[in-house]
């Protein structure tokens, strides 16, 4: 890895940082209608405790399914066209409530109430930013829930990974996520912190320009994880608005300081290379074990593992099939 590019991390997310900061301060908080338990028509859901502003009521109740083009915003011309012509599918309250309501979106261990999701409206793009009066939020992507499962709130691996390269959660590759979520599962397995650094090791990142949304590139060395899908489609418009409630600053801020880029940046980071000569000696105990591990390992399956009540005997089971259909054994 390049360190003078760390250092232009460094720069950009203190720029990032100083502007959420004043502004965090100098605005009041919501003052939106209040929301609602979102249930499913079955059943409580894992995913029961997010609450659902509604937003625009007359919005809803207008019945009114045709939009105009509105005007894009200004101050962000240095987006690619392909991003800006996406506006998103959640401009109901009821559609993001049924999509809440039928799939799992926070951690089980979390006391309900840190965020609430928000529909958007018909002018939204998932590259805008924070604008006067509206309370903290970022957006997601509804296939980072169901496709390769993220959960709410992020965890300091996971935004980590998002401050080092200098990108909003949607700013980065769907598969981009999946190579993400399937070291940290593998790591957990095996009862290792996973490192952003390390983790880094095997990627870089060459952002676009104009920008848009940055894929990880597997090193020379060979890819860790296949892709979740050669061709990723429709997820584009699938965003949505989460809104950080109070309780929830202490999972997504450091005193005032965002834990990670909540919105996108003009400057995401050329990321290069994270050299072994810098790494812990913790990170250099996960890497001899990944290293052993064959290349290419399948990131659907190993995803799909998540959801089963027994996936660490599942995924362990795995690795040990693995291991031996590899060309290097872990015995040896």
């Amino acid at each position: 890895m390049s360190f003078s590019s760390l250092s232009s991390t460094s720069r950009s997310f203190s720029t990032y940082q100083s502007s959420s900061t004043s502004r965090s301060s100098s605005t009041s908080k919501s003052s939106s209608m209040p929301g609602e338990l979102v249930s499913s028509p079955k059943d409580s859901p894992p995913s029961g405790v997010l609450v659902v502003r509604n937003t625009d009521v007359a919005e809803e109740s207008s019945g009114d399914t045709t939009f105009s083009d509105p005007p894009f915003r200004s101050g962000y011309d240095w987006v690619s066209d392909l991003v800006l012509q996406q506006s998103s599918k959640y401009r109901w309250s009821s559609s993001l409530e049924y999509f809440v309501a039928s799939v799992p979106m926070v951690v089980p261990e979390v006391e309900s109430g840190f965020v609430s999701m928000e529909k958007c409206s018909a002018s939204d793009r998932v590259c805008y930013g924070w604008e006067e009066g509206e309370s903290d939020f970022f957006f997601m992507y509804s296939a980072f829930f169901t496709d390769v499962h993220v959960r709410l709130p992020l965890d300091e691996f996971t935004m980590g990974v998002l401050r080092i390269l200098n990108v909003a959660p949607t700013q980065l590759h769907p598969n981009s996520w999946g190579y993400l979520q399937c070291f940290r599962l593998l790591c957990e397995m095996f009862g290792l912190v996973p490192s952003p650094q390390l983790f880094l090791h095997y990627y870089s990142a060459r952002p676009s320009n104009p920008v848009r949304w940055v894929s990880l590139v597997s090193q020379s060395g060979g890819a860790l994880f296949s892709p979740y899908t050669v061709s990723y489609k429709r997820f584009k418009t699938g965003f949505f608005r989460v809104a950080i409630e109070p309780a929830g600053r202490q999972y997504f801020y450091y005193g005032d300081i965002p834990k990670f880029p909540f919105h996108w940046t003009p400057n995401p980071v050329h990321y290069l290379y994270w050299p072994r000569s810098s790494m812990t000696d913790e990170d250099q105990i996960i890497f001899n074990l990944f290293d052993r591990l064959p290349r290419r390992l399948p990131t659907r399956k190993i995803l799909k593992l998540y959801l089963c009540s027994q996936r660490w005997v599942d995924l362990s089971g795995m690795c040990v099939l693995m291991f031996s259909y590899g060309s290097r054994s872990i015995l040896t």
